[in-house]
């Protein structure tokens, strides 16, 4: 087989180190600020020491992303290279031919993992990144041959890495997350109503009113993520139901956390009212 391009990968996920170039603008000015008011004679407080170790906590990370983005996987007509920080890890096929006969390929939200002797080899979705996406699809699918030339995948070990599994994985994402912030949010509004108990005056009846709207609106968000996450899911299953030998990561999806939260949230406006009319 020849390949006509470099088949690497990135050892950690790109878009996620994206995600911190905002932060690190932000807090970079932040810390910069705090620095300045206590040349000119302010005095330390505990504002000015949580911005400025954020602000370099922040920037170091910033700092880290050039040699995090040249920690790769390079794949050889030969073996697989590890480079990270430097340092070059040789890794044959057979010795991931060998553990794959032992081991099974895992498929958790951001990753397929192929093990090897130890460890795996993570093939990053890099959703949002066409370029990056590319080079994984076709560095997997490299893999997936040396595999089979070596008399392993008999058995369909090697599921399909395509683009349009990598958005139903991205769109499970997107569902689990909003499960995540939909059951905080109504909590959170929840604990506040029922703190707000006291007597009905205009200003707590609106924070109130507030609080209530947001509530009844994560609710239908937390349908919405569920019903529809439940929907994906069961897609997913269904692309891996022919792959006896691969791990697909367990997301168990019922209505019992919308249930439970909707109960939270009566009881604790119930609880508010019955304060408040008591007051």
């Amino acid at each position: 087989m020849v390949v006509k391009r470099k088949l690497e990968i990135p050892v950690f996920q790109e878009w996620r180190m994206k995600k911190l170039e905002p932060f690190v603008g932000i807090f970079t000015m932040v810390g910069i600020l705090c620095l300045i008011q206590i040349m000119i004679g302010n005095r330390w407080n505990g504002a000015h020491i949580f911005f400025i170790s954020l602000s370099a906590l922040l920037i170091g990370g910033g700092l880290l992303k050039r040699p995090l983005r040249k920690c790769i996987w390079r794949f050889t007509e030969t073996e697989a290279e590890r480079i990270m920080f430097g340092h070059c890890t040789k890794i044959s096929y057979q010795e991931i031919a060998d553990a794959l006969r032992t081991k099974n390929i895992k498929v958790t939200m951001t990753s397929f993992k192929v093990p090897k002797s130890r460890g795996y080899i993570a093939f990053h979705y890099e959703v949002g990144d066409a370029a990056a996406q590319e080079r994984v699809l076709e560095s997997y699918q490299f893999l997936c041959k040396k595999m089979e030339s070596l008399g392993v995948g008999e058995e369909k070990s090697f599921p399909e890495l395509t683009k349009r599994l990598v958005g139903q994985m991205d769109r499970s994402w997107f569902y689990k997350k909003g499960r995540r912030n939909s059951s905080i949010w109504m909590l959170i509004s929840t604990l506040l109503c029922a703190a707000l108990g006291g007597e009905m005056e205009f200003g707590l009846f609106c924070i109130v009113a507030v609080l209530a709207a947001v509530q009844y609106t994560q609710i239908r968000t937390l349908f919405k993520s569920i019903y529809f996450g439940k929907t994906i899911e069961e897609k997913i299953q269904a692309v891996f139901s022919g792959c006896p030998k691969v791990d697909l990561r367990n997301t168990h999806i019922t209505y019992l956390q919308l249930f439970g939260m909707t109960i939270v949230m009566v009881l604790g406006n119930l609880f508010w009212f019955v304060v408040s009319i008591s007051a």
